[in-house]
């Protein structure tokens, strides 16, 4: 028994089809080219085609699933600002507790260095 046939249809022009799709599975293992198998719209057999298989896409979301989606993102956003805002208000304040250890830090130095300074010139004059 053969394994290929002429698809009959005429609008298919004289189309080399494959009684089975594991002939035609087989056909296009053979093949160099990339091939696809499908089955003939217009008898039980099946052909290999160049053209990858068509995907029919997605459909488009629902606009109320938009909006819900877009309300989320919003909240989402609305969240992480309010945690940025509290989180730069931490910062500033430890830069400002940081600002005032390093101006005490500074001053005790000043002091220190006078109080060094005194001593030194106290015991020149001895």
């Amino acid at each position: 028994m053969r394994e290929q046939v002429i698809c009959e249809n005429l609008k298919m022009g004289g189309k080399i089809s494959y009684r089975t799709k594991a002939a035609a599975e087989k056909k296009r293992r053979q093949s160099r080219e990339p091939l696809w198998v499908y089955e003939c719209p217009h008898g039980d057999h099946f052909h290999l085609t160049s053209q990858p298989r068509y995907r029919k896409p997605e459909p488009a979301p629902s606009l109320r699933k938009l909006r819900a989606h877009l309300e989320a993102i919003g909240r989402t956003i609305a969240a992480q600002t309010r945690r940025l805002a509290v989180s730069e208000k931490r910062l500033a304040e430890e830069l400002a507790r940081a600002e005032e250890q390093k101006h005490r830090a500074q001053q005790a130095h000043r002091e220190e260095l006078a109080a060094i300074t005194a001593m030194t010139n106290r015991i020149r004059r001895v």
